[in-house]
Formats: structure tokens, C-alpha cells, sequence
């Protein structure tokens, strides 16, 4: 009887060793894993944080209109404001805004743009509710003038 029991002791003492066994490994895989994902967290927040840094050196301040809005067709302060078809004449951008937006974003960005990155920067700084299809086009021969030259 005394024989049985201690075999039977015996094989309990094994299975707890092996399952024991188990549990470290699990809780080893475990902590690998969470390690891995914090790691991955941190890295995420990272680049968030770099992409947020971006995003605030290219929004620019806009000048705030003052006084009334030009009517359409007639000559306004910074040119003559096109007319455009529907209800209320829709009207377009006034000429010489987007010449300031663009000084504007080149002197706030730290690193010389280009017309694609300049384009960009333009609509996001939603001077345009509805943008011209050249818009591309017009930034390229306006850098081309002569208060963009670049040394």
C-alpha cells in the first residue's frame, strides 16, 4: 500500500514539474510578445510626433479679409475678381493671394519646396474652395518670376 501511494506521489510530483515547465515558457512567450508590442507602440508615437512637427511648419497663417467682400465683376483692392457662372457669380480667388500664400509657406517651411510640395501646402491651407485644374502650372511659372529667384 505504502509502495502505491509513493509512486502515486511520485507521478503527481512529475506532472506538477511539467506543468510548471509549461507556465514558465508561456509566461516567457508572453513577455516577448509584450515587449515586441511596446516597442511597436513606441515607434508608432514617434512617428506621429514627427508627422505632427511637419504638419505644423506647413500650416501657414492666411490674412483675414477685412472689410465688405468684393462684389463680383467689380475692381476690388488686390485686382479685378472674376466672374463665374451660377446664382451669385461665384467668385474667384482675388489675383494677388495666391503670390502671398506661396511667400508665405516659403518663408515659414525651412527647406527650399518645389511647385508639387507648394501645391500641397496651398490647398491645405484652403484659400481655394473649389482649386483651378492648373493650379500646378500657375505655382510653377510663378516661381519662375522674379521675387522667387533662388540662390
Amino acid at each position: 500500500m505504502r509502495t502505491k501511494s509513493k509512486s502515486k506521489l511520485l507521478e503527481l510530483k512529475r506532472e506538477l514539474e511539467k506543468y510548471q515547465r509549461l507556465y514558465q515558457t508561456k509566461i516567457a512567450t508572453l513577455e516577448k510578445r509584450k515587449n515586441s508590442l511596446l516597442k511597436q507602440i513606441e515607434n508608432i508615437d514617434s512617428k506621429i510626433q514627427s508627422l505632427q512637427g511637419e504638419l505644423d511648419t506647413l500650416q501657414v497663417p492666411l490674412f483675414s479679409r477685412r472689410g465688405k467682400k468684393p462684389r463680383a465683376g467689380r475692381i476690388a483692392k488686390g485686382g479685378v475678381v472674376k466672374k463665374r457662372g451660377g446664382p451669385k457669380g461665384k467668385r474667384l480667388i482675388k489675383p494677388g493671394i495666391l503670390k502671398k500664400t506661396m511667400i508665405e509657406i516659403l518663408k515659414a517651411s525651412r527647406k527650399p519646396l518645389g511647385p508639387k510640395e507648394l501645391t500641397d501646402a496651398i490647398l491645405k491651407s484652403n484659400i481655394y474652395k473649389k482649386p483651378p485644374e492648373r493650379l500646378y502650372t500657375m505655382i510653377g511659372n510663378k516661381l519662375c518670376g522674379p521675387e522667387f529667384k533662388r540662390v
